[in-house]
């Protein structure tokens, strides 16, 4: 239902009616958008010049986002980065481990084991957003693990190398401090034996 003509820029029409108020319609009778105030509608007939083209970009944007969908549920493995770091550095752990996709259901992907998500979570189904998140397992004072999901074997790799090479520069800096450090007290020790001698 169209409704009362009101006016014709760039080759749309604007119409109105009590339900739809004012909407733009193409020549050949499809309605682009609706629910507009008339300053809306006249903008929107000024900005969509090629409204075919703005169709079709619409359109790829559509299919973009269904490839994207798409190209997560092919996906026959997920990598695992992991790292838990303890108060002793030299507990900590750093790992890399591809897990098989067992199975599709809906926009989940199927695992063949559980695998974690928090301290007590564990989870067979993966959806597209839970990729390139950290997921924190511990935090405590004792120990800090959190582990890390992909479909991108590279940047999953690259998570723990940049986990362990930030946990090396933070001991490094702290062996420096400790370097530089003055034990307090052990100068003048030092100058009362000297004057005793």
């Amino acid at each position: 239902m169209k409704g009362k003509k009101i006016k014709q820029i760039n080759n749309l029409t604007i119409y109105y009616t009590d339900m739809y108020h004012y909407a733009v319609w193409t020549p050949d009778g499809r309605c682009l958008d609706d629910r507009m105030t008339l300053e809306q509608a006249e903008n929107y007939c000024k900005e969509v010049t090629d409204f075919t083209a703005k169709r079709k970009a619409e359109k790829q944007a559509e299919m973009a986002c269904f490839t994207k969908e798409k190209s997560f549920l092919e996906h026959k493995e997920i990598y695992c980065g992991y790292y838990r770091i303890e108060t002793d550095p030299a507990n900590a752990v750093f790992s890399f481990d591809v897990a098989k996709v067992n199975d599709v259901i809906g926009k989940e992907l199927v695992m063949d084991y559980p695998y974690f998500v928090s301290a007590n979570n564990s989870t067979y189904l993966f959806r597209e957003n839970m990729m390139d998140t950290e997921f924190v397992l511990q935090d405590n004072k004792n120990v800090h693990s959190v582990v890390y999901y992909s479909t991108d074997k590279q940047k999953c790799a690259d998570w723990v190398r940049e986990k362990q090479a930030g946990l090396l520069a933070f001991h490094l800096r702290m062996a420096g401090v400790l370097e530089e450090s003055i034990i307090k007290g052990l100068d003048n020790v030092e100058q009362k034996e000297e004057r005793k001698e």
